[in-house]
Order: C-alpha cells, then structure tokens, then sequence
C-alpha cells in the first residue's frame, strides 16, 4: 500500500515516469534484464533507468539499476542450480527471474538495515516467525523514493546480533502488510513498514546464512555487472556537477583566477579518470562460463572506490565557486537564463536533496576507509610483489628488469 497519491510531489514524479510504468515492454524495463554477450550489450547497460529525465527523476540514485543488475547476475551465475555454498533456497532465483523478467517489472533495494517496528525494542528479531509456508516480517526500512513505483523489493535482512544480512527476498511491492510511507519532499526518501508481512517460501532467496548471501554479494560474476552501471551513473552525474562549476564560473568571473582554473583543472582529471577506468573495465572484458560478458574486475573496483569521493570534491568545488550567489539571489523561481544556471546550483550543491544525494554518493556502500581496505584484501598483489622480487634479481645479475604485459582483471 502506498499514502502517497494525494502527494503533489508524488504526483510530479508519476508524470515523469508515466510512459515506463504503464508500459511493461518499454527499452528501459527489458534492458534492465539484459544479460549482455558481447561487448555492445555491455555498454547498453551504461544508461539505463538513470537517463529518465536525463537524470533528473527518482530513479537517478542508480538503486533500481543495481537490483536489476545484481537479480540477473545471480540467475547466469546459478540459473542452473546454486552450488553447495548457497543455501537451497537459492534454487528460486532462476524462476524468480524468469517471472520478473517477462512481467517487466521494475525492481529495487535499500541499502540500509531493516530496524525493528518499535525503537524502544532494538534487539527485536525482524523475522518474527517461521512457518511451512514461509517467513513473516516486522520492522521497517528507508528505500529511495523510486520505491514509490516498484512492482518488487529486494529485501535484505540483517537479525538482531548479526553484522551482515543473512537472508534476502524478493517481496511484491503489494505485499499485505507492506506500507510504502512518503513524505512532502520525495528526497527523503519513503520508509517501508513490514507489519507481519508474510513471504512464502518461494520468495525466500536465502535464509539465515551469512555466508550465503556474502556469496550472492561478492561473486565476480554476479557483482560486476551492478558495480558497472553504478560506476556508469556516477559518471554522469560527474559531468553534470563539473558543467555546471564551469558554467557558474564563467557566469561569475571566476574563470581566469588561478586557484579557481586548478580546482577545475583537477575536476577534468578526476573525471577522466574515472572514465578511463570504466573504459578499462571495458577493453578487459571477459567471457564467463556462462556465456555473459562482464567488465574487468580491477579497474572497476577502483572506479567504484574514487566515484563516491570524486562527486564530494566536486560539490565542493561547486559551492565554493557559488560563494553567498545563492543566498544573494531571492528570485530564484523567475524565469532566465541566469536563474536557470543558479537553481540548477542550488539544486545539486545547496539543497536538503544536495546534501542526501552526496551522502548516497559517498557511504552508500559503507565507509570509504573500510572500502580502500577491502580493495586491498582483495588486489592481486603476487604482480606487484613479483615486480619487486624481478627488479633485484634483475639488479643482482646485471640484468635489465623484464617489461610484462598489462592485463585488467
């Protein structure tokens, strides 16, 4: 159930979003379960729900992308059968998807826990009880406000005591039980209430296992496709920040002051070099096992690790350029050019929006620190080390250091 159709916010949102919601078969609907075989495929997967509005609608936290990306990644990689480290659960993802996928409909997640209903009662279970039918869900949960209009969640579900999910499911949006509650502005985004919600089994992807669903959410192959068009998206909405630091710049002045021309200069080469690793992940893509091409892990890592902190700097550098523009300027409803340029800077770097959205950029997979550490963990660091081991064996022999090949992984 949705409180949100005497919104008139909501109701600005459903006009942009209209022509995909009452079309099942629209591009966007079938790209998102597009699982690409060659390289083309994979680049189509670049854009997809963020191009709605050209950015400028719900679906531009890139949320639903991801839940589409990592429920088709799941069923190439296990469509055929989970292995043993799954639970058997996890057989339900290749019909899952399948009804979805020929349904057309649209999918997200939430990246935030899902807490117990009453907050004076923290350590309460979120799955309240187990049944021969399936599981029931009380608690509740923030979701973007593109969950608005999502035929289905991806719900993870982390219990009392725990320090990661141990069960997800695929929940109907209509779900008895389940109520979608918005607020004035949609970029608070909405809190899902589980009242005794029940999931049959069926919809029970994995159940009580950490390691399964740290599974489902570290396997290459059902990872990378997310991860790259999440990378994908902040890359335009990179572009989008960067322009207008220049445009406003220009507007003010500032462009030929030093310090302004090497802020900027330094936002050209965070930003090209954030698509030259998306372009890496590219040029190093693979062929798996089961016939679906993905980009190279490595240079995809490090994109997603830099997007989040190269979007802060840029607002950063945004507002710094603004300077008191935005509080000197009352009339930013007339319409102009030069209002044009200002509420597009009020939007993305002086709003209650501006703030969330670079939050979402920067911590939405957790803190960058804990991120950095984990690309460690995981590097092949045997190339480096034999560079190191090369290099004086090279020098103890009088021998020239031995150039090897760069390959993306």
């Amino acid at each position: 159930m949705i409180n949100a159709l005497s919104n008139e916010a909501y109701r600005t949102e459903w006009r942009k979003v209209e022509p995909i919601l009452n079309d099942p078969k629209h591009p966007l609907r079938r790209q998102a379960y597009l699982l690409p075989r060659t390289l083309e495929e994979l680049r189509r997967k670049r854009s997809g729900f963020y191009e709605i509005e050209e950015g400028d609608s719900v679906f531009a936290n890139g949320l639903a992308d991801y839940a589409h990306s990592l429920l088709a990644g799941w069923h190439a990689q296990w469509g055929g059968g989970p292995p043993a480290a799954l639970p058997e659960q996890a057989e339900h993802l290749s019909k899952l998807y399948r009804e979805s996928e020929n349904s057309g409909k649209i999918i997200t997640t939430s990246l935030h826990p899902v807490k117990p209903l009453d907050p004076k009662e923290p350590d309460a279970s979120v799955i309240s009880s187990e049944t021969g039918g399936g599981i029931t869900i009380r608690g509740r949960q923030t979701f973007g406000s593109e969950a608005l209009f999502a035929d289905e969640l991806l719900v993870f579900l982390q219990e009392s005591g725990e320090d990661a999910p141990s069960t997800v499911v695929l929940l109907p949006a209509s779900s008895d039980g389940l109520t979608l509650q918005s607020y004035p502005s949609l970029t608070a985004g909405v809190t899902a209430w589980f009242e005794s919600t029940f999931v049959p089994w069926e919809r029970v992807i994995v159940f009580r296992s950490k390691e399964g669903v740290a599974r489902l959410l570290t396997d290459p192959s059902a990872q990378l496709l997310a991860d790259y068009q999440w990378v994908a998206r902040q890359l335009e909405a990179l572009e989008l920040v960067i322009g207008t630091a220049f445009a406003l710049a220009e507007h003010k002045g500032l462009h030929t002051e030093l310090h302004i021309q090497g802020d900027l200069g330094e936002l050209i080469q965070e930003l090209e070099t954030l698509r030259a690793l998306l372009h890496a992940s590219e040029i190093g893509a693979a062929t798996w096992d089961n016939g679906i091409i993905l980009p190279a892990s490595v240079p995809l890592a490090a994109a997603k690790k830099a997007g989040g902190l190269y979007y802060k700097r840029a607002i950063d550098v945004l507002q710094r350029i603004a300077g008191s523009v935005i509080a000197d300027s009352p009339a930013l409803s007339s319409s102009g050019e030069r209002e044009t340029l200002l509420q597009l800077v009020l939007k993305l770097a002086g709003s209650e929006a501006a703030f969330r959205r670079k939050q979402h950029e920067v911590y939405a997979f957790g803190d960058p620190i804990r991120q950095a550490a984990a690309f460690y963990l995981h590097y092949p660091t045997h190339r480096l080390r034999k560079r190191y081991e090369q290099f004086w064996a090279a020098a103890s022999s009088g021998q020239t250091v031995p150039q090897e090949e760069q390959t993306f992984v």
